[in-house]
């Protein structure tokens, strides 16, 4: 397989403020110590992520990095069974103190939560 089989295309991305600010109007909520995730129903085949990352947050920009890629490869492991979300993941400053393996068990749950935004 190659590597851009791998990659995060922009059709699973949400880029303009308009379609962060549709999730944040409605959002179904899932919340944990190091993220709160928000999604809400979108009319496509596939689900739809943004990140909000903020120097708030994770004070180095390898600190940011780090967590938006667990993110985006935990996103990546679990977007089969969220199909037809848009979904914001917000970080919270406890993420930067976590390992790996944490972050993406933390993740998880909140995918399998997230599951439930379908059907709302």
């Amino acid at each position: 397989m190659s590597a851009r089989q791998y990659g995060f295309p922009e059709t699973l991305r949400l880029k303009t403020a308009g379609e962060f600010d549709y999730v944040f109007a409605e959002p179904c909520r899932a919340a944990n110590a190091c993220f709160t995730a928000l999604a809400r129903a979108n009319r496509q085949d596939q689900p739809r992520l943004g990140l909000v990352i903020s120097k708030r947050c994770a004070k180095s920009a390898v600190q940011r990095n780090r967590l938006k890629r667990l993110i985006r490869e935990s996103f990546r492991h679990s977007q089969a069974h969220l199909a037809g979300l848009d979904i914001v993941v917000i970080g919270k400053h406890s993420a930067v103190t976590k390992t790996n393996q944490e972050l993406f068990s933390l993740l998880h749950r909140q995918w399998l939560e997230l599951e439930r935004c379908k059907h709302s």
